[in-house]
């Protein structure tokens, strides 16, 4: 430490300016800073890159059918935007199959509304197809999406079936009603009152048992009656 003699020859310790050491500490803790901003902005830049390739390289295998290549290897593991590639190429493909998968079930649905045996022939036929195409590593998670998607549209596709055969069905005991009470009158005019009394009575069963099951008001029921 350094000394200062006095004119009494004593010796005595100087005082120590540590605001030099004030700043140096400063100036380290900043270039720091600085430094771990830079890398902060590099990682983000690299990250946003890697998701930006792998988006367009996900779609594209999936538009074309190819299994995904992923980057691999030591220096890939540590990559952060390899590893951005990886996770949006990996999601973009799932999600470009299943977007494609589901419109094409959909579109097999509007071709066959209301059967559900040849929806059901169609629609696995269009599985078989899709599940060949695919990436093998991804067959089994696209089959059970496929499966769920395949089972919504049946649903739908089999609702649509009980409708129509319910609307035929009416159709023609609408129609039958109506036979019924022509017949009914014909016989009242010709004096067969006991075919006439038959006519009415099997009419009658027809009218309570659509009133009976929702397809038929009871109000509309007693208009045909009359």
């Amino acid at each position: 430490m350094a000394k200062e003699i006095t004119y009494y020859g004593e010796l005595r310790p100087t005082g120590v300016d540590s605001s030099m050491t004030r700043r140096l500490t400063a100036l380290a803790g900043l270039a720091d800073q600085v430094q771990d901003t830079a890398f902060q902005a590099g990682a983000e830049r690299a990250e946003r890159e890697g998701k930006r390739e792998g988006l367009t390289a996900g779609q594209v295998a999936a538009a074309e059918g190819q299994p995904l290549e992923k980057r691999e290897g030591i220096l890939s593991a540590f990559s952060i935007k390899d590893n951005a590639y990886n996770d949006a190429m990996e999601s973009a493909y799932l999600s470009q199959i299943s977007v494609d998968s589901q419109e094409q079930m959909a579109r097999i649905a509007a071709q066959y509304p209301d059967d559900v045996e040849a929806y059901g022939k169609a629609a696995q036929e269009a599985r078989k197809g899709i599940t060949s195409s695919i990436d093998p590593n991804y067959r089994e998670v696209v089959g059970l999406t496929l499966d769920n998607v395949i089972q919504s549209y049946e649903t739908k596709v089999f609702g649509n079936q009980v409708t129509k055969a319910r609307d035929s069905a009416n159709e023609s005991r609408l129609a039958n009603i109506e036979t019924l009470g022509r017949k009914a009158a014909n016989f009242a005019r010709d004096g067969d009152v006991l075919q006439s009394d038959a006519a009415i009575l099997e009419l009658s069963a027809i009218l309570d048992s659509m009133v009976a099951s929702g397809d038929l008001t009871q109000e509309r029921a007693a208009g045909k009656y009359q």
